[in-house]
């Protein structure tokens, strides 16, 4: 850790801003600028903001692919860390990080 989270984020919100342009919400480049980006975000305790852009980005990886594709179950494990780091989760929050990260499980055991 150099400690320039900060100077990465400005970084990363540019490529997934360029790469959204180019390719639409649902590419799979697209999916990786989401997992880089919400995981600096997580790093920055930005929680809330981590948590929106994987819940939105779901949505569009969904409908562009498959449950079991590995970009999907990335975004859902990032999406399981977001809501069980964040010191402001609630009781249902973990349980559903829980839920997230044992449905992903399972599914890798079963695809991968």
């Amino acid at each position: 850790d150099l400690g320039r989270r900060d100077e990465a984020l400005v970084l990363e919100r540019e490529i997934f801003a360029k790469d959204v342009a180019l390719f639409g919400q649902g590419h799979k480049d697209v999916s990786v600028d989401v997992a880089n980006l919400t995981h600096t975000l997580v790093e920055l305790r930005r929680f809330a903001e981590a948590k929106e852009i994987l819940r939105e980005h779901l949505s569009h990886a969904q409908q562009s692919t498959d449950s079991d594709h590995h970009v999907v179950l990335r975004i859902r494990e990032r999406l399981s860390y977001a809501l069980c780091r964040d010191p402001a989760a609630t009781r249902n929050d973990v349980l559903e990080a829980a839920t997230i990260m044992l449905d992903v499980v399972q599914r890798r055991r079963r695809v991968f």
